[in-house]
């Protein structure tokens, strides 16, 4: 395996830092294991997530997206597209999936043949700063902890407020850092902050996640390869000294009305 602190650095500055891992299979044990032993009854094994969301964000989710069923959802950073899914059957609204990752997608669009209300989501390769959507074409926007790892920040959320139709509201779980100003970036953006809070429970479950991955390092490695265990070794080796000042929040916003 190579060095943990030449992978961490390369790591922080990729958007598809996740693509080896989404290369394995789409559903390892030992990974859900992890995850389910850290979330406990708050595992969402229904969405079968690759992150950190929880059943409680996941309804929270389809409150605060006020969506109408029929209503077409975004699901930004969609990842393989769980969470998404199980908003979208909650709410009966129509799913759009966009990820960086062209893995990640071939793994959505597995996953959606085999749920409930999978026949009218649609997912596809994209970015948070070019989704390829016409402007004002969705209702709302969801992202599940996908923000932190956009480079250009402000292009981002710009590209949210073109495509999302006035008074649609853009919710996402994301880790703060201090030097950003969310309410601001929205309001530049065009959006009003309505909701900005820490996720309960967010960093003991993490760091339990991260515990875990450091002790079965090598019982990974034989499951998902080396490449794709190095990602998460270097995630949980650099990142629990960032938690501190980075918490993990739920935010909920509102595009303006135009005038």
């Amino acid at each position: 395996m190579g060095d943990s602190a030449t992978k961490a650095k390369n790591f922080i500055w990729r958007e598809d830092r996740y693509r080896d891992i989404f290369r394995t299979s789409e559903k390892n044990e030992l990974l859900v294991k992890i995850w389910r032993d850290a979330f406990g009854e708050d595992y969402p094994e229904e969405a079968d997530p690759f992150g950190f969301v929880t059943i409680p964000d996941l309804k929270r989710f389809s409150e605060e997206l006020k969506l109408e069923r029929g209503n077409t959802l975004l699901d930004i950073g969609c990842g393989r597209g769980g969470p998404g899914l199980w908003v979208a059957r909650k709410t009966g609204a129509v799913l759009i999936g966009i990820d960086v990752v062209p893995e990640a997608i071939s793994q959505a669009n597995r996953l959606k043949a085999t749920q409930e209300g999978g026949e009218t989501a649609t997912f596809a390769v994209g970015s948070f700063t070019d989704t390829c959507l016409p402007s004002a074409s969705v209702q709302a926007i969801m992202s599940v902890d996908s923000f932190w790892m956009v480079l250009d920040k402000t292009s981002a959320l710009e590209e949210m407020a073109r495509v999302i139709q006035p008074s649609g509201r853009f919710v996402m779980t994301t880790w703060v850092s201090p030097y950003l100003s969310v309410e601001s970036m929205l309001n530049a953006a065009g959006f009003d902050l309505l909701t900005y809070e820490e996720t309960p429970g967010w960093k003991e479950r993490q760091m339990a996640v991260y515990s875990s991955i450091l002790k079965n390092r090598n019982e990974l490695a034989k499951a998902i390869g080396d490449s794709a265990t190095e990602v998460l070794i270097a995630e949980a080796e650099q990142t629990p000294a960032q938690l501190s000042s980075s918490p993990r929040c739920f935010i909920a916003a509102q595009r303006k009305a135009q005038a």
